[in-house]
């Protein structure tokens, strides 16, 4: 594939994966833990997506789900935190072939994975 279009490639999609970040913690809040698990596949698929396009790997199809299931709202921000130190590596190599990314926006989806610590830890517990 032409340079310049997988580079604009890696931009949509490192871009993708903060949005999608952002709507994960969103059914974390929710207590949806369908929908959480289902984002968390997208974004392991982004991330081996991005990973693919950055060293030039073949696209290569996955019939299951790329992730264990993460039942509790601990192990959903911990499964979202990694994701994004995983993609945070990624970025400075996007950078290198000319890739305009976001800048940091982990800082905005760290602030939401706080809040969602916060109402999350409380459910359960009597005032």
């Amino acid at each position: 594939a032409d340079r310049e279009a997988v580079r604009d490639l890696v931009a949509n999609q490192i871009a993708y994966f903060w949005l999608m970040c952002v709507v994960t913690v969103k059914f974390i809040l929710r207590g949806d833990g369908v929908r959480v698990n289902a984002y968390l596949d997208v974004l392991e698929r982004t991330l081996r997506q991005v990973e693919r396009l950055l060293t030039g790997e073949a696209d290569r199809w996955q019939r299951d789900a790329l992730i264990e299931l993460q039942v509790e709202p601990h192990e959903q921000i911990a499964a979202v935190r990694s994701a994004c130190r995983r993609m945070q590596k990624l970025v400075p190599k996007a950078v290198e072939m000319g890739g305009k990314v976001p800048f940091n926006p982990n800082t905005t989806v760290e602030r939401l994975l706080e809040m969602a610590e916060d109402v999350t830890g409380r459910q359960g517990v009597s005032p």
